[in-house]
């Protein structure tokens, strides 16, 4: 969001814990009418740049045109002034590292692109791509001394040797971030990443005297990084509910304001094992206080898919923490070997629940069971006391929804799919505070997608008050929740319609833009994992072109799960 006045250009930075004396909440100004022109040159974009490339579903064309520019640039400045490059070796490696700066640039946390604002995680690809053209330069160049070596044109020296040491390391980093690797082996991946770079930073230090400004202005980049993430934690403790479809509710207390719908932190639990030096993003579900009086706090719903998020369900769903999860390992050791069902560690006993309610545990860790193989692989990576609180190192906040404001939009087309509910819940929230403030949506068409029925009616429930909330202020808010899992029992929640398939986006959003009345403009927000997004840029660039002139112009912001 835009953010105005000279004290609100603190928000969206640093995580406070006070709401200042003289706060005022982020405000925007009324955009008004857009017009013909506008919707136009809107929906040419949307239908050029936003569809995916082809093989590629999670990259667009407007991402592939910055790549191939990005390429150009280097091809370019490879053959500029360079009559012989087959003879001219040192010309692909001076190149290769001058993209050192640019690559850490694009992978900073903190980076000074946020101001434009772009965030990290969008840039993400932009890093690999550069990633890319660093390690080809480098091979044409070490290709191209091999081959003066086997002429005798050259002799061995140190810098030979440091540039096999850089060579090695940056085909190592490559590998380790296929994929397929990194998502299965993410903290190898992170490791290999971290003293890969180190050693490429020594190696291109001691290769060539020429080479150490472009070194040292990347190190000074990394480090700069580094520092203001440090400047950014903040220790606290959370409480973990357990929720239904291992979903995971974390409530951070102290922490009142200091960021703005869209937003992300990065949650490091310390302790003894390589979990201390790991980062998680999740979305902030609540908004930031307003007021002294508000006992707002950071919420966050996390879904338990990998290691980090499936030890934290772990714990929410037992009574005495890990300590009981283990006595139940020994006892189902005892009796099985590898593949036996754990059950729900706190349904096995009753005599352990004395200050908490039994039935209500149950319930929220119905249908939860943990094999034994899961278990022993997640159990010696993470040490925690016992309880339901967790100390977190918070980083953030980072991202958001940028210079678009959304909340301006007389008409807002919203899609989400599983934990990306905290990008809805919080943006719900913001609709309905700006509407006390004059800033009012009219309508508002939510999509939710989940797989579990149970999650549904969780979730139902809280949306269910805001669509209360949106009468007082005539705001035409549609819910729609689409279950993929089939159940046995039928279920409707009150004033939302329920329907047992994936939705098609596209039809939806064409019903939704019918009723757009006027050249205020649509507003079209998305956040699940990348085939959802596919779908809805699929949809968007789908709408005709005299459909967006109409509306005013449609503009799009998303935000697909990843590993960043």
């Amino acid at each position: 969001m835009v953010l105005g006045g000279k004290k609100n250009m603190r928000v969206g930075w640093f995580l406070k814990s006070k709401v200042p004396e003289e706060y005022n909440p982020p405000q925007t100004k009324d955009s008004g009418l857009k017009n013909k022109r506008t919707g136009f040159l809107k929906q040419i974009y949307n239908l050029t740049f936003l569809q995916s490339a082809p093989l590629f579903s999670h990259i667009t064309f407007s991402q592939v045109t910055i790549c191939a520019l990005y390429l150009a640039i280097n091809v370019i400045l490879s053959f500029l002034f360079n009559p012989r490059p087959t003879a001219n070796p040192k010309r692909f490696g001076f190149l290769a590292i001058a993209n050192l700066p640019v690559l850490i640039l694009l992978s900073m946390k903190n980076t000074p692109l946020a101001i434009v604002p772009l965030a990290y995680h969008q840039l993400n690809y932009l890093h690999r791509f550069s990633a890319f053209v660093f390690i080809l330069l480098s091979s044409i160049h070490g290709i191209l001394m091999i081959k003066l070596g086997l002429q005798a044109k050259v002799t061995l020296k140190l810098v030979h040797y440091t540039g096999v040491v850089m060579f090695s390391a940056l085909f190592i980093i490559l590998f380790s971030s296929l994929n397929f690797i990194r998502r299965r082996f993410y903290t190898t991946f992170y490791i290999i990443h971290v003293v890969g770079y180190i050693t490429v930073f020594v190696g291109a230090y001691y290769h060539g005297q020429a080479l150490r400004p472009y070194v040292l202005s990347a190190i000074i980049l990394h480090l700069s990084s580094s520092l203001w993430q440090v400047l950014k934690w903040k220790k606290v403790t959370a409480s973990l509910t357990a929720l239904p479809g291992k979903f995971i509710k974390v409530e951070i207390s102290g922490l009142k304001t200091g960021w703005i719908v869209g937003q992300h932190v990065r949650v490091r639990m310390m302790g003894r094992k390589l979990q201390a030096i790991q980062s998680h993003p999740f979305t902030i579900a609540s908004v930031a206080s307003k007021s002294h009086e508000d006992k707002d706090c950071i919420i966050l719903y996390i879904k338990a898919v990998g290691d980090f998020t499936t030890m934290l369900y772990a714990r929410a769903i037992t009574v005495d923490g890990f300590k009981e999860v283990e006595d139940s390992m020994k006892l189902h050791a005892s009796i099985n070997t590898e593949n036996s069902d754990i059950t729900n560690p706190a349904c096995l006993s009753r005599s352990h629940t004395s200050n908490i309610e039994y039935h209500e545990k149950e319930e929220a860790a119905t249908g939860a069971k943990f094999t034994l193989n899961v278990m022993k692989k997640i159990l010696p990576k993470f040490s925690v006391l016992s309880g339901a609180m967790v100390d977190f190192h918070v980083e953030g906040p980072y991202g958001g929804i940028g210079w678009k404001d959304f909340e301006n939009f007389k008409n807002l087309f919203i899609c989400i799919g599983g934990s990306g509910i905290s990008f809805l819940l919080a943006l719900i929230s913001h609709v309905l505070s700006s509407a006390q403030v004059g800033i009012t949506v009219e309508r508002v068409m939510v999509l939710f997608v989940v797989r579990e029925r149970e999650t549904a009616q969780y979730f139902a429930e809280i949306l269910q008050n805001s669509l209360l909330q949106a009468k007082e202020f005539n705001l035409r808010l549609d819910i729609r929740f689409f279950i993929t899992n089939k159940a046995e029992t039928i279920t409707s929640f009150e004033g939302i319609k329920l329907q047992w398939r994936r939705p098609d986006i596209s039809t939806l959003m064409k019903e939704f833009l019918i009723d757009v009345r006027d050249l205020t403009g649509v507003g079209v927000l998305g956040c699940g994992p990348p085939e959802l997004m596919k779908d809805i840029r699929s949809a968007v660039s789908m709408v005709k072109i005299e459909t967006s002139k109409r509306v005013g112009g449609i503009d799009v912001h998303m935000e697909p799960f990843g590993y960043v």
